[in-house]
Order: C-alpha cells, then structure tokens, then sequence
C-alpha cells in the first residue's frame, strides 16, 4: 500500500470517528433537550403550559413521542433522577382538577407515567426504593458487589422483593389519601398496558385483602382474569 492509499485509507478512519462523535454528541444533546421538555410541562415554563390541564395533556404526548425516543437509547443515571423527579412533582397537581372528564385523562396519564419511570429505571439498571433511586440487585450482581444468590434461596428472595415492590408502590406511586380501589384500578390498567409479574401479583394481593374486607370486587376480579388470560394468550404465541 503506497503513501496515497495510506493517506486514504486514514482520512476515512478520521472521518467515520468524527461522524460517530457528532453523532454521539447529536444524541446526548437530543436527550437533554427532551427532558428540558418535560421539566418545562411539569412546571408550567412556558405560557401553554401555565394551565394545569394543559401539563397533563402535554405530557401524555411526550411520553408517546419523546418518552419512547428516549427509550430506544441508554439513559444516565442523572437523567433518570430529572425524569423521577418531574413525574412525581406533577402527581401534587392531580388535585387541582374538578373536571371530571380531565380527571380520567389524568388517570390515564399517571398510569402511563408510572410505567415509563418504572421501565426508564429498569433499562438503567436502577431501582426506585424509599431512598430514592439505587442500583438494581441484577446490576449489583453483574459488577461483583452482590453474589448470585444460592438455587435454594432464589424463590424466597424473589418472594421478598415481590413485597418490597409492592410496599415501595404504595409509598412513593400513590398518595396516602387514595383508597385501595383507586390504586387496584391503576394497577389493573398498568397490568393491562404494559404487562409485568410484579404488577400482576400486586393487582392479585389487592383484590384478595378488598375481597376479605366484604368489598364487592366482581368487576375487578373479571377485569384481573381478562388481562392475564391476554398475558397467557401472549406469551403462546
């Protein structure tokens, strides 16, 4: 290979390098921008979203346009914490709607809403625990700080996360005012968007203590058999 092909052959190199860090910088830039939008909806930054109303509905099109562009990437842990931190901010505004109809557009919303910080911290390796967002035991385990739990010792681990789960839920999803029938509906539409075995066993456990408690959870019970007779169907294919 003479000098010129050598020449020729190192441009190109160069040239592909800096278009992958143009890209890379393009992207991260990108992702910054779409949670400066979502920080601008959740505190009213800009005059459209001044009414309360208005964040909501902006924010059920961020998170079917930017929240799944940003899922399709690898977010930091920094921007899971912005992201954490704007969608349990927004929930202190749901009061503040009488409208009934945009009340329902708010549930929807917050459903949504939780199942995207749930998978937004999933996919970062992260878990969100009462002191805030902490690495996942799966992560733990890759990079040497946890052991892989003995063979007899998995079901009853996973049992104990499974509760821990739920309890996490409860404090940090929901507020200490929603009845357990609000939370059973949320948890029955989360299931049903976006289908998980924590969410399903937490919908189960929700509908057993009402039902112990001489609520009437026909509706519910019909509902729960719908969806994971969907779940089963599913995972046949």
């Amino acid at each position: 290979m003479d000098l010129l092909q050598n020449l020729s052959h190192l441009r190109k190199v160069l040239d592909d390098f800096l278009s992958r860090v143009v890209q890379v910088e393009e992207d991260n830039l990108a992702v910054v921008q779409r949670i400066d939008k979502l920080e601008e909806i959740v505190f009213g930054k800009k005059k459209e979203y001044w009414q309360i109303s208005e964040r909501f509905s902006s924010l059920k099109k961020w998170l079917t346009e930017d929240g799944i562009r940003l899922m399709q990437g690898k977010l930091e842990r920094k921007q899971v914490e912005r992201i954490v931190f704007c969608i349990e901010r927004i929930k202190d505004f749901q009061p503040k709607v009488r409208d009934k109809k945009k009340g329902e557009l708010i549930e929807k919303v917050l459903r949504s809403s939780n199942s995207f910080v749930r998978e937004s911290t999933r996919k970062a390796g992260l878990e969100y625990s009462p002191l805030g967002l902490i690495e996942s035991a799966e992560t733990q385990i890759r990079e040497g700080f946890l052991q892989e739990p003995a063979p007899d010792e998995d079901l009853k681990q996973e049992f104990e996360k499974t509760l821990d789960y739920e309890r996490q839920m409860l404090k940090l999803f929901y507020k200490p005012k929603d009845h357990l029938l609000s939370i059973l509906d949320c948890q029955l539409g989360t299931l049903e968007a976006r289908p998980t075995f924590q969410d399903e066993l937490f919908s189960a456990a929700l509908i057993y203590f009402l039902k112990q408690k001489n609520y009437k959870m026909s509706p519910y019970v019909e509902r729960f058999k719908k969806i994971t007779a969907k779940m089963e169907k599913s995972k046949a294919l």
